[in-house]
């Protein structure tokens, strides 16, 4: 079963007894469904949900970066800005020859730091308050 995703553009979220709740005059995007990544790409979001996949971490198939110690039990955010890449078979043969793992070729996704274009590590997912 995957993980629920929330997307939402510059927009606060809280969470209380596992449910989400938005605040008034906040119009996230909730998506169901990866197919409608591609309107998200290049725009800061938000995903919540459990990190699946150990070995190369994603959230609902967004590949997002881990610290050491988290829980794939646990629910968690990141942030940051979505992207779209592409790895080649190509690309597969060498990072099958350099014991590199990853999930094989294809278009992916993940999130990235706006600035370095990193990956950005998931935090565990806390409420954010909307400003006075």
């Amino acid at each position: 079963m995957t993980a629920l995703v929330f997307i939402a553009i510059l927009s606060f979220v809280t969470i209380e007894s596992g449910i989400s709740q938005f605040f008034q005059k906040i119009e996230p995007s909730i998506l169901r469904e990866t197919s409608k990544l591609d309107d998200f790409l290049g725009k800061q979001v938000v995903i919540i949900g459990k990190v699946s996949r150990p070995k190369i971490p994603t959230i609902d198939g967004i590949e997002i970066g881990t610290p050491s110690g988290f829980s794939i039990h646990q629910v968690y955010q990141a942030s940051g800005v979505l992207e779209k890449f592409e790895r080649t078979d190509e690309m597969v043969k060498e990072m099958n020859a350099d014991g590199i793992a990853h999930n094989g070729a294809g278009a992916f996704y993940r999130i990235v730091d706006p600035e370095t274009r990193e990956i950005v590590a998931i935090k565990p997912l806390q409420p954010i308050k909307p400003p006075d």
